[in-house]
């Protein structure tokens, strides 16, 4: 399949499923999530956001916009078949969107709670560090499976409690009155 591409698609491709590039998105995934804190916080406190924060995240965004084309520019349709494409894909637009309604529009016509969201879906960027660092991806692995036994465990405590609570009502409740 790869015998076909151009070389400029090898080497987008190339360039996209390197190390230091996706180390590099990486670290700016993690300095996107710090500026998300910092506009929530002030957003919270009714504070205009600092202009370079604002410029900082726009900036951010046309980083993330640019590695989304080039990876559907080397992937094409594949990239949509990948869960992580698809997620960066959708929040990649949903933050566009938001920033290109908010540029046009007065802040007081824009739902404070859909910009919140878009910034949200920033964060699910997060999530592709997974594929980067396989010791990540097996800790949360390792988490979920754990989630899967406490919820068991929490059950059966819920259960235990009730039928504990039913013979409490039933026996020692009549005793006591």
């Amino acid at each position: 399949d790869r015998a076909q591409w151009s070389k400029v698609r090898l080497a987008a491709s190339d360039l996209v499923i390197s190390t230091p590039f996706n180390l590099s998105m990486s670290v700016l995934i993690v300095v996107n999530m710090l500026f998300v804190i910092m506009e929530v916080d002030y957003s919270a406190k009714d504070v205009d956001i600092p202009k370079w924060i604002t410029a900082a995240s726009l900036s951010i965004l046309a980083a993330y916009l640019l590695e989304v084309c080039i990876k559907i520019f080397a992937f094409r349709r594949r990239f949509f078949s990948d869960t992580f494409g698809v997620l960066d894909f959708g929040a990649v637009t949903v933050d566009l969107v938001f920033s290109i309604i908010i540029a046009l529009t007065p802040v007081s016509l824009v739902p404070l709670v859909l910009v919140r969201l878009a910034r949200i879906l920033q964060i699910t960027r997060a999530l592709r560090m997974l594929s980067v660092f396989p010791e990540l991806n097996v800790l949360m692995k390792g988490l979920l499976f754990a989630s899967k036994t406490i919820a068991w465990g929490a059950l059966l405590l819920s259960a235990c409690l009730c039928f504990w609570g039913i013979f409490a009502t039933l026996f020692i409740h009549p005793i006591v009155q």
